[in-house]
Order: structure tokens, then C-alpha cells, then sequence
């Protein structure tokens, strides 16, 4: 596991699902189209880019030999391998797994964040996670050459959202002047805690 924050970390809670956004994750993907009560649509996926950024899956989400441009998050968990790639958007888990577990292997590559808030995290066969943090509700195990390079300037849980100048101050992130910027459709929410949050993993 390498990263470049100096230091040792603090000690906190680690985080559940209700730490995150997640209804208004789930919203976001429905307006945009990208609400699946189907897992299986996504395994004959070779390449997609969703609209908004954002996907929301019921169920355990399969991919082999697949590109995705987006943040996938699943109500269960992950199997992901033969050269997959996920390259996740700003503010949103590239992989996020509710509650099941996330498996990646066979030299895929995950571009984001990556939590699995009530599984393990397990990575073989030269896969790699780059960036942001990383959050298991169980353990974390990594073989085969695989690894976890954290490059925490890059991917922050929060980062400042403008506001799209529909409220009363230009330049206030997102949320924090008291109003809503309902139009800002092209942004995903994004949580508003754990801003220093890099790497949690929990041994229940």
C-alpha cells in the first residue's frame, strides 16, 4: 500500500453505508438513466460511459474484460476481472459496495475511491487501485501482485463543488450558503464528512 500523506493517520469510526449520500446518489442515477434493477445488463458491457457519471445497481454487479467511465454503486457487492478498468468521477466511489463484498482481480484497474462499507476488499493477479481512499467493513487482502496506491491530493471524499451562480454567492461550495442548487445536474452529490478520510479497514 503506497500513498503520499506523511505520517501516521487518526483514528476514527469506520464509516457504514448511512455515512454517504446515498439516496441522493441513487436519485442522481435515476435522473440521469442510470438506474439498473438488473445486475446482469452490466456484464455484456465492453466499454461505457454513463450519463452523469453516476451508475446505481440492484443486486451483485459482474464485469470481465470491461471499461467503464464511471462511479458504479451496487446495493451488494463486486466481481470484477480479465483487464477490467473503472475510471471513477470526482466526489462519488469509483466502486462502492453496500453490502456485499468487492473482488478484483486479473490485472484490472481501479481509478477511485473504493469502499466496501459491510465486506472485505480482495485484490489478486497485478490489480491495482489508485487513489482517493479506501474503506472495508471487513478485512482487506491483497496477493498476486496487486497492490493500493493512495494519491490523496487527487481524490478527496468532498471536494468544493461551484455553484452553478443561481444562488446568492458565486463562489460558496456547494450546500453551505442554506440554499439548493437544484439545477446543477451535471454534479453528483457528495458526502459531507470524512474529508480526511484516506485509508479505513476494519477486522470485525
Amino acid at each position: 500500500i503506497l500513498g503520499d500523506k506523511p505520517g501516521p493517520g487518526d483514528v476514527i469510526e469506520v464509516p457504514t453505508a448511512a455515512d454517504f449520500p446515498l439516496d441522493e446518489w441513487k436519485a442522481y442515477a435515476i435522473a440521469n438513466g442510470e438506474y439498473y434493477d438488473d445486475p446482469h445488463v452490466l456484464k455484456s458491457w465492453t466499454e461505457y460511459t454513463p450519463n452523469g457519471g453516476v451508475i446505481w445497481v440492484e443486486g451483485d454487479v459482474d464485469l470481465s474484460d470491461a471499461v467503464i467511465n464511471g462511479s458504479i454503486i451496487a446495493t451488494d457487492g463486486f466481481q470484477i476481472t480479465a483487464a477490467s478498468t473503472i475510471n471513477g468521477v470526482q466526489g462519488v466511489p469509483a466502486l462502492m459496495a453496500i453490502a456485499g463484498r468487492i473482488t478484483v482481480c486479473s490485472h484490472s484497474t481501479i481509478t477511485g475511491p473504493t469502499v466496501a462499507t459491510a465486506g472485505s476488499i480482495e485484490l489478486a493477479s497485478h490489480t491495482v487501485i489508485n487513489g482517493g481512499y479506501v474503506i472495508a467493513g471487513a478485512d482487506v487482502k491483497v496477493t498476486g501482485q496487486a497492490g493500493i496506491n493512495l494519491t490523496y491530493s487527487d481524490w478527496p471524499i468532498a471536494p468544493p463543488i461551484t455553484d452553478d451562480d443561481s444562488d446568492d454567492d458565486a463562489d460558496t461550495p456547494e450546500g453551505t450558503d442554506g440554499t439548493a442548487d437544484a439545477d446543477d445536474s451535471s454534479t453528483p452529490p457528495t458526502p459531507a464528512s470524512y474529508t480526511d478520510l484516506y485509508f479505513v479497514a476494519w477486522q470485525k
